[in-house]
């Protein structure tokens, strides 16, 4: 039996369609998934890392010796070089250092969003830890303004519009992930409703074909031989039946 090639087109080509549709779909969501993800993490960090800066300030300020003064002001900038990366990561809109973030925009725009002002609570939290870092043991008395100031931000404003942050992050990202599932079940119906008529319309071409082809050709080569045997058998009659007339009309003539 032969294999419609046109079949064989279309079984590969719907394959492939549904593929390909199904591999865009992960792209998006994996890319989707990481970016806002590691906004979240971003931002949840610069809250942690801020209230361990905190911690060291209140034992910057608290050093009894000079050695214990230097090694929690190395902790304190080290602590700082950390969140201001994560800072400025967010600050560019690609938490997590992709060169082509295509939700970048997204994330800087929420990150700066003006009700909460998460970028200009950060930057002026990272002004008061940097002052720490140039202030001596001798000279300690000017920490207070500083270490009063970190305290302040964490307790109130910064931690809360870093959450804030958090949860916008979260319901941007869960929305993102529905307009990406919405779309797949969209393509994906519009896709199999596509390939259905497509399908419908090859199979009846198919069928017309073979309708054409079978009185022509199967019909004509299976009856024929047929009636031939037919016209065979009885002229085999015709003959056999006149010798038996001849003989009977003899014997009555006789």
């Amino acid at each position: 039996m032969k294999r419609n090639p046109k079949k064989i087109i279309f079984s590969l080509v719907s394959i492939f369609l549904i593929g390909l549709t199904i591999y865009f779909g992960y792209n998006r969501y994996q890319e989707v998934a990481s970016e806002y993800q590691a906004a979240i993490e971003a931002a949840s960090k610069i809250g942690i890392l801020s209230q361990s800066l905190v911690n060291y300030a209140d034992k910057l300020w608290h050093s009894n010796s000079q050695t214990a003064f230097e090694n929690n002001k190395e902790r304190i900038k080290k602590l700082i070089e950390v969140l201001e990366v994560r800072h400025l990561s967010l600050f560019k809109g690609k938490p997590d250092f992709s060169l082509t973030a295509r939700y970048a925009e997204d994330i800087k725009t929420i990150y700066y969003l003006t009700p909460y002002n998460a970028v200009v609570q950060v930057q002026e939290f990272l002004y008061h830890a940097n002052r720490l870092t140039e202030i001596s043991y001798q000279n300690k008395s000017a920490l207070a303004p500083h270490v009063v100031f970190m305290r302040s931000a964490v307790k109130r404003k910064l931690v809360l519009s870093l959450s804030q942050i958090i949860r916008l992050y979260k319901i941007k990202l869960e929305q993102r992930i529905n307009a990406i599932i919405l779309f797949l079940i969209a393509s994906l119906i519009l896709l199999m409703v596509s390939e259905f008529l497509a399908a419908i319309y090859l199979f009846a071409s198919s069928s017309e074909e073979m309708m054409v082809k079978f009185p022509q050709q199967e019909f004509d080569n299976s009856v024929a031989p047929i009636l031939n045997e037919l016209i065979m058998t009885q002229d085999d009659k015709q003959t056999n039946s006149i010798p038996f007339e001849f003989s009977t009309l003899k014997i009555s003539d006789a």
